[in-house]
């Protein structure tokens, strides 16, 4: 096994909606992330582990609220969106931006919520929070495809 530094970030993207399973059934909005193969814009492996994980306990917050799958629909394809943007961004310097991150997403979806309550609502600090806890964390260690471990006599003696 090794971490995800050397690792696709697709492939850690894939492996964040898939760890953060929880027991029972999925609803539809759940349902609807987990069929997603890919999210572009993101470029770090850690970062895109933490945005699956992110994006499917916002899917259950939708669920467990009984919103109608088109707002999960919604959310995903604005997600994508940003995270395409935000890597398509040149810094002043003519370097791209910084990849799309857990943080990024949490505030997207905090601003959706903020635009559908209304400023005066309360609990923004709470679904934050929720997010937060559900997305971040240790990642359990994943494997490289075997196209992507080196050779023998590459790897370091143990």
């Amino acid at each position: 096994m090794i971490s995800r530094a050397g690792q696709d970030p697709q492939v850690a993207f894939r492996a964040g909606l898939a760890h953060a399973a929880t027991p029972g059934n999925a609803g539809p909005g759940e349902r609807l992330v987990l069929r997603m193969q890919r999210l572009p814009g993101l470029v770090e492996p850690g970062a895109a582990f933490e945005v699956g994980r992110a994006l499917r306990a916002i899917a259950r917050l939708f669920d467990r609220a009984a919103a109608p799958v088109v707002m999960v629909e919604q959310f995903r394809d604005n997600l994508v969106g940003a995270a395409i943007a935000q890597r398509g961004r040149l810094e002043r310097n003519g370097r791209c931006r910084r990849g799309w991150n857990l943080q990024d997403t949490i505030e997207m979806f905090v601003e959706m919520y903020e635009r559908l309550l209304g400023q005066s609502a309360t609990g923004y600090a709470e679904i934050r929070g929720y997010v937060f806890r559900a997305a971040a964390g240790p990642a359990p260690l994943m494997p490289l495809p075997a196209s992507r471990v080196p050779p023998r006599f590459f790897r370091r003696a143990a």
